[in-house]
């Protein structure tokens, strides 16, 4: 069974800019750098993962495979099968097994002997580095592990980078929040409130900081999203509403809003939402996912002077 010995970091992370890595990288290659556009779709499998990789052409790749962690890095050992009509794969394995999730890149790959280096740029988490060190037998798993650790020394990779999660996993992994959150989450509301309402004042901003962390949680269900334990953006839900959505500053633009709202409105049921008129952002953001405006409201649940519009969702 073919394994792949895997290192995935995120590029922002890495003490060299993007560029600078993909020239290292491309001085050791042995092509430019080929363009992929890839759609993964997984399914409900217990037993392992198994996700169906869509070609431009029609055609596809059915992979199933085991992930462990071996000497701080990622082990895959997976079975690949190709398909000629992936449409029609793709039917059987939602019939058999349901959705899962689906992941969308554009990726750049480079080869270096058996090593393939991906640069990621991943729909809804942001751009990626991925070294895989691709080998045939278990034999080879300690050389490697050495092949992995002499890449991170050269690219300046630290174990505190590396996920282990996949990219699936990051997606979706959808959390309920604790009230022991509920500090952390008080503070991803008040960095986003600021970065994104310049309506409110200062004193505005600190008269509702304690009526969240002591009245407006307690009254929602809560789910965020994390990536290596830290929460990147949250969601309150009252049974028929979207009561809250916020996201870190330095986390919009990875898609952590939109998958709590398709959490909210494909998995709970949600079809509306109340946003702060002045706040265009978060109106773009909830029209551009199929919510229309359906009546407004010139004072907000406070009765201050914020204009609300009510939003649901188009049938």
């Amino acid at each position: 069974m073919p394994i792949n010995v895997e290192i995935k970091v995120r590029l922002s992370n890495l003490p060299k800019s993007p560029q600078e890595i993909e020239e290292i990288v491309r001085n050791h290659a042995k092509n430019e750098g080929m363009i992929l556009k890839q759609s993964d779709t997984f399914y409900n499998v217990q037993e392992c993962r198994l996700k169906l990789r869509l070609q431009g052409d029609g055609t596809g790749d059915l992979i199933r495979y085991h992930r462990t962690v071996q000497s701080g890095i990622n082990v895959s050992r997976y079975e690949r099968e190709f398909v000629d009509s992936s449409e029609e794969k793709h039917a059987e394995m939602v019939n058999r097994y349901g959705i899962k999730g689906i992941v969308r890149k554009k990726r750049k790959l480079y080869l270096v002997d058996g090593t393939r280096f991906h640069f990621d740029c991943v729909e809804g988490l942001g751009d990626f580095l991925e070294v895989e060190i691709v080998l045939q037998n278990e034999d080879e798993i300690g050389t490697g592990l050495a092949e992995a650790r002499r890449w991170m020394e050269t690219l300046g990779i630290n174990e505190d980078m590396m996920i282990r999660s996949t990219y699936e996993d990051m997606l979706t992994k959808i959390e309920s929040v604790t009230p022991a959150d509920f500090p952390e989450i008080v503070d991803v509301w008040e960095a986003s409130v600021r970065a994104t309402h310049d309506f409110l004042s200062e004193s505005d901003i600190q008269y509702l900081k304690p009526l969240i962390l002591n009245e407006y949680l307690k009254a929602v269900e809560l789910f965020c999203i994390r990536e290596e334990g830290k929460i990147l953006g949250f969601l309150g839900l009252s049974p028929d509403k979207i009561e809250m959505l916020f996201v870190r500053p330095d986390a919009r633009g990875k898609g952590v809003g939109k998958n709590l709202a398709r959490f909210a409105i494909y998995e709970k049921g949600i079809r509306k939402v109340d946003v702060n008129e002045q706040n265009p952002q978060a109106v773009g953001f909830y029209k551009h996912i199929g919510f229309e405006v359906v009546s407004r409201s010139p004072l907000d649940p406070q009765g201050k002077p914020f204009p609300i519009l009510s939003m649901e969702l188009k049938k």
